[in-house]
Parts: structure tokens; C-alpha cells; sequence
């Protein structure tokens, strides 16, 4: 079976050959292996996130992209303003993110790794939309001190920009009341699935990273039951399991709906904004 690492180099290998900058005996497939890991183009920004709707506007806007299955990650390759990017889809969960995050060192190396999604708001004073760069991040319901990430930026409440501490849970939190315990025992901004399992495999790998997660569902609303079901690690929706929902409770329909509406206009406001802080990530933007 193709390792993780290999099936991140031939996704942006495939981008640099359907761009045309990769040699012709890389493009052949006929040279060795070392020689295509060297014709490979490395990123210096590979971007790290669980699910295809989170992305899925940052892989509009790359050129040339290239898919590659490899183990339990999609590894997508292709070009930003002239420069070779990776996305890594890996699937939800702390364990998923970090082993994912290894893949992307052992294959690139990058200068940076971002990891970037959807979050759960605990402070009630952040709405929807609120983007949150993360100064640490910690892990709950452990007496492991929080992973300091080196941000040193200002907040912009005008702008819905925050920055301070997120928590890493290990399930959906989903009810107002859930969101209230958690940020009561952490104090942290918002709480996502995968940020920890990034950061500890950057620590470990002394590779810098950055986390930007913008709030999908606010600490004042509660999820629909349903969606603890209904969607795979992956991301996938199970078939059976959201007929049942339906039959159930045939409400659910419209919340799960809504839910992906407004996941479809986080993301939106997620990809604007990790493309305006890659400039500043880049050695140079052509």
C-alpha cells in the first residue's frame, strides 16, 4: 500500500506536471524514485484540515490541482500565486490531524504547517463567523499543560479576529450547556477536534504551525442530536443513519440543512482569510 508520505509527494507532483514544472523524465514516470522526490516542488505551506467543506473554497482557488488517495488521508496538491501548496484532508480527530501532520513533514518539510477548520464557540461573546488564531492550545480533560503556538498578534473585534486559546475535546461538543462547562473549565475561545494532534506532531518535528478556526456554531446554539450520527470521520453521511434521523424526528431535515448552509458560509470566510495571512507565510508571492 502507498505510504501517506508518498501519496503527498504525487499529489503535488501531478500539479507541478499538469503545469508543466516538473522535468520530462519526472513527468514520464519512468525515473527512479529519488529522482522524482527531487523534481517534486516543496511546499512551504502545507494546510492541514478534517473535512472537504472546510476546504473545499481554498481548493478553488489552486491551480493545477491534483487528488491523491493515500491510507486514511486525501492528499491535494497545486499551485497559489505561483507557489506549490499541499491540503491534507485528514478525516476527524486528534489522532487522524497528527498523523496526518507527520505525513506532511515526512514528505516536505514545509516552513509552515497551517491547521485550519471549523470550531465550536465557548465564549458567548463570539458570533458566528468570528475567526480565532489560536495563542495555545490545550487538551481537555488532561493535566497536560497547553502547547504554546508563538502567536503574537493583536485581536480585532471589529473585524470578528480574536485571538487566544483553544481547546481540543474529544467529541462534538454540542448543547449550550456542554459549551458553558467546557469553557468555564479552560476559559478557551472555542473547541475543536484536531488542533492538538497537529501541534504535538510539530513540536516534535520542530516544524511551526499556526491554527485558524472560525466559528461555525456559536456558544449560545445548540446542534441538532443528529449530527453526533449522521456523519462519518471522514465526513461522509452515513445513508442509514440520516434516514433514521429523518423518520425520527422529521424536523431534522431542516437542521441538518441549515447546519450546512451556514458550514458552507464558514468556509467561505475561513479561505479568505488563510489566503490573506499566506502571503506573510511565503518567502516571497510571484
Amino acid at each position: 500500500m502507498q505510504s501517506a508520505s508518498q501519496a503527498a509527494m504525487d499529489a503535488v507532483r501531478g500539479a507541478a506536471q499538469d503545469s508543466g514544472k516538473a522535468s520530462d523524465s519526472a513527468a514520464s514516470g519512468k525515473a527512479q524514485t529519488t529522482a522524482d522526490e527531487e523534481e517534486t516542488p516543496r511546499p512551504a505551506i502545507v494546510i492541514i484540515a478534517a473535512l472537504r467543506i472546510e476546504i473545499a473554497p481554498l481548493l478553488a482557488s489552486l491551480k493545477h490541482p491534483h487528488h491523491v488517495q493515500g491510507g486514511d488521508f486525501v492528499f491535494h496538491g497545486g499551485f497559489w500565486k505561483g507557489h506549490p501548496v499541499a491540503i491534507v484532508e485528514s478525516g476527524i480527530g486528534l489522532d487522524r490531524a497528527r498523523r496526518a501532520a507527520h505525513a506532511a513533514i515526512d514528505a516536505f518539510n514545509p516552513q509552515w504547517i497551517i491547521s485550519a477548520g471549523f470550531a465550536g464557540g465557548l465564549d458567548p461573546s463570539l458570533s458566528k463567523g468570528s475567526l480565532i488564531l489560536a495563542e495555545n492550545v490545550q487538551l481537555y480533560g488532561t493535566a497536560q499543560p497547553a502547547i504554546q503556538l508563538g502567536l503574537s498578534m493583536a485581536s480585532e473585534p471589529a473585524n470578528k479576529i480574536f485571538t487566544g486559546s483553544i481547546v481540543t475535546v474529544p467529541q462534538i461538543i454540542r448543547t449550550v450547556k456542554e459549551k458553558q462547562v467546557v469553557f468555564e473549565n479552560t476559559g478557551a475561545l472555542a473547541a475543536e477536534m484536531e488542533t492538538w494532534g497537529v501541534a504535538d506532531a510539530c513540536r516534535t518535528r520542530h516544524c511551526r504551525m499556526i491554527s485558524i478556526r472560525v466559528i461555525s456554531d456559536d456558544a449560545k446554539t445548540n446542534l441538532p442530536p443528529e449530527i453526533m450520527t449522521v456523519s462519518g470521520p471522514t465526513g461522509s453521511v452515513r445513508a442509514g443513519a440520516l434516514v433514521g434521523a429523518i423518520l425520527n424526528r422529521p424536523g431534522s431535515i431542516n437542521d441538518l440543512w441549515n447546519l450546512r448552509e451556514s458550514a458552507l458560509q464558514s468556509s467561505e470566510r475561513l479561505s479568505a482569510f488563510v489566503q490573506s495571512v499566506m502571503p506573510m507565510l511565503l518567502p516571497s508571492v510571484a
